[in-house]
């Protein structure tokens, strides 16, 4: 194929394209932590089922059966239920789309756009921009239709989740549904990967509506340049390399681990136990569950993770005097027999003149 069709100047041409971030996104703010996650916890989450989602319809947050004018019951979501597969889920790729939707959203809102609908259109993203994100593509090296299809068979396999949000409806608790990824394609023409996330859409939308600063009347305080103030709500400390780790498991403590830090804040010593830890990782928790050597696991997944807290994050460059745990010491390294060892993550704040 000739290269002057696979030139990004030719891929704007069109549409717009939306720029990779230089740092993932991962969610912080409270009720929202496990928006990008398979733990259910929280106001927003994760569910993979036994059926793809493009068997089913969705309206207005509620979720049908092809055909069916009911929709389906909290009775029967739970029956289609399944941990079948979820080691194929990839997290810290979700995540990376997350990122870029957010992105997305954050330059509308900055141009005017009501925020309501700052994410309502499908993302285009240039392929070697993406594959480079993840440290596979190297210089004078080009996307192939390996790597390419790599990152197609990784995004259907969103294709049995569903997100699930917590709301109130008619003054009663409540849940809507969306069906959290389509895969629009790959266009050879301009090497640009298409997508659109309902949920990931509706989440980044609810976690802005939700970091809104109000008055005590409830009105949003607004700055000078007419936008509102907001509390903090996505950590930007991971770098988007990550996600190109083969150990998926490593990498989710590390989202996890960061978010825990970023909460604290400088309000005491961030801390938690390597039980809590394993348990908010639903696909380590259910490897463990069937592993022949859990212990073996367990090294090597707590050892990769306190690698990674050092090389894929600004932890270490952000806060004052951060203590991580030392990969090479065997007493940081959890075991069956004493999940309930505590990691601390002690700092002196963050470091002043410091972006974050």
């Amino acid at each position: 194929m000739s290269k002057s069709y696979r030139t990004k100047a030719i891929a704007k041409k069109d549409n717009p394209l939306v720029p990779c971030p230089e740092r993932l996104a991962v969610p912080t703010l409270p009720n929202y932590e496990y928006s990008i996650s398979l733990h259910q916890d929280g106001k927003a989450y994760l569910q993979n089922l036994s059926v793809s989602t493009d068997g089913l319809q969705f309206e207005n947050g509620k979720m049908f059966f092809n055909g069916e004018l009911e929709p389906i019951s909290t009775v029967e979501l739970q029956d289609m239920r399944t941990n079948e597969g979820i080691e194929e889920i990839d997290i810290p790729l979700l995540t990376m789309y997350y990122s870029i939707i957010l992105a997305s959203f954050q330059e509308r809102i900055k141009q005017g756009c009501d925020f309501r609908i700052a994410t309502d259109m499908i993302t285009r993203i240039y392929a070697p921009d993406l594959i480079k994100c993840f440290g596979t593509l190297s210089e004078g090296s080009g996307v192939n239709e390996e790597k390419i299809s790599a990152i197609m068979r990784k995004t259907r396999a969103f294709h049995t989740i569903v997100g699930i949000h917590h709301i109130t409806r008619n003054g009663k608790p409540d849940k809507s549904f969306f069906p959290l990824m389509n895969f629009e394609g790959y266009d050879s023409k301009t090497n640009t990967i298409s997508f659109f996330s309902p949920y990931l859409s509706y989440i980044v939308k609810e976690i802005y509506s939700a970091s809104i600063r109000c008055d005590k009347k409830g009105n949003p305080r607004i700055k000078r340049n007419g936008q509102p103030m907001l509390f903090p709500s996505n950590s930007y400390l991971i770098k988007p390399s990550i996600v190109s780790e083969r150990n998926k498991a490593a990498v989710e403590n590390v989202f996890i681990i960061v978010q825990l830090i970023e909460q604290a804040g400088d309000k005491g010593i961030p801390h938690i136990k390597a039980k809590t830890l394993i348990e908010r990782n639903e696909a380590l928790m259910l490897r463990l569950k069937t592993d022949t050597h859990p212990n073996r696991l367990l090294s090597r997944v707590f050892k990769k993770t306190w690698q990674l807290l050092r090389e894929q994050t600004l932890l270490l460059e952000v806060y004052e005097y951060i203590e991580l745990p030392d990969p090479n010491d065997i007493e940081q390294i959890p075991t069956f027999g004493n999940l309930d060892h505590v990691f601390n993550f002690r700092h002196n704040g963050k470091k002043k003149n410091v972006r974050t």
